[in-house]
């Protein structure tokens, strides 16, 4: 697909369910025209980044190359390689098939984008080993010399194939990764609930090759997610559908699971082994004990764990004491 002018409204012949990457040698398409940026003329642009925690927008002014086709497309966006001369970093220019999408469009995703990330590094400073996901870096640049100076989103580069699936509560479909997927996402879903005091949740997402992307955020005033945010209503819907998923899953009255901190939330669902691990066997005195209280669902639960663990401990230091003396006693007989 020729691509000589981003700002002119282009959509493939076909619509495809994931990006479609152009083949070199075809279509007299050469290689180099879809990856080499650096024979590409340059142009001046203006780099916006949005620094969610000051809630404004830096601009640069900048120098950048754009390839001259696309080397990927899918149903909403084609994908062109370019280059930022200021700082000699490739990046992905998303050229939009959308008609009806507007300029405050694009500042949305990007603001929400790179709000959900900050929460995400937040979560992942709480969370464990196996729960360290990360958003891709998104921003917008603004074309200077095109006509209209077309205000453009653009993210960072991954790896081939690109291949977007939807994440969310529930997963895409019933295969490990997607499943695994879900439950992380579940956890930092919570964090964001609980991180907001209950004004905000991000109901859903995109991942590819590992990256969350274009995530849609549900806030209690209507603030955060553009013509997507559903308010208040969305927010209670996740709450539904997520202590109906994990009080069943986790065997937890709902009114125990939401009293669990977003750390705690984590921990146990690692600890089932629903973040990938191997799940870990609780010994047949910690079972008895938590007949009262379940592990992680209260802080008195954690005390107990933790005094269980000391008695135990104890106990294996004392038996080797035991039967020395026995040893003795019966020497001293013989």
């Amino acid at each position: 697909v020729p691509c000589n002018d981003p700002t002119q409204p282009l959509k493939p012949t076909h619509r495809f369910p994931t990006f479609t990457m152009a083949q070199p040698g075809g279509n007299d398409v050469e290689s180099e025209e879809l990856y080499d940026v650096d024979s590409c003329p340059l142009e001046n642009a203006q780099n916006l980044t949005f620094m969610a925690e000051k809630n404004e927008w830096e601009t640069t002014e900048t120098q950048i190359r754009v390839a001259r086709r696309m080397f990927a497309y899918g149903p909403k966006n084609g994908c062109i390689r370019m280059k930022d001369v200021n700082t000699d970093e490739e990046k992905v220019l998303k050229k939009s098939f959308d008609r009806e999408e507007t300029v405050e469009d694009i500042y949305d995703s990007i603001k929400m984008q790179k709000l959900a990330a900050l929460c995400c590094q937040l979560f992942c400073a709480r969370s464990t080993e196996r729960c360290q996901p990360r958003f891709l870096d998104v921003c917008i640049y603004v074309l200077k010399q095109r006509p209209s100076m077309p205000k453009i989103r653009v993210e960072g580069i991954v790896s081939d194939p690109y291949e977007k699936r939807p994440v969310a509560l529930i997963p895409a479909t019933a295969s490990q990764e997607d499943v695994i997927e879900s439950h992380r996402f579940a956890a930092f879903q919570f964090f964001t609930y609980e991180q907001s005091g209950h004004g905000m949740v991000v109901t859903d997402a995109q991942v590819v090759q590992g990256l969350w992307t274009e995530p849609i955020i549900a806030s209690s005033d209507r603030s955060l997610g553009g013509r997507a945010d559903h308010g208040a209503e969305a927010i209670l819907d996740w709450v539904s559908a997520f202590t109906s998923t994990y009080a069943g899953l986790l065997n937890l009255e709902e009114k125990v699971l939401m009293s669990l901190t977003p750390e705690e939330f984590v921990a146990i669902i690692d600890e089932r082994g629903l973040l990938g691990g191997a799940p870990i066997q609780p010994s047949p005195q910690r079972k008895t004990a938590t007949v009262e209280a379940p592990v992680h669902a209260t802080g008195r639960a954690f005390e107990e764990a933790g005094q269980i663990q000391e008695e135990e401990e104890e106990i294996q230091e004392e038996k080797p004491a035991e039967e020395a003396a026995a040893a003795e006693g019966e020497g001293g007989e013989a």
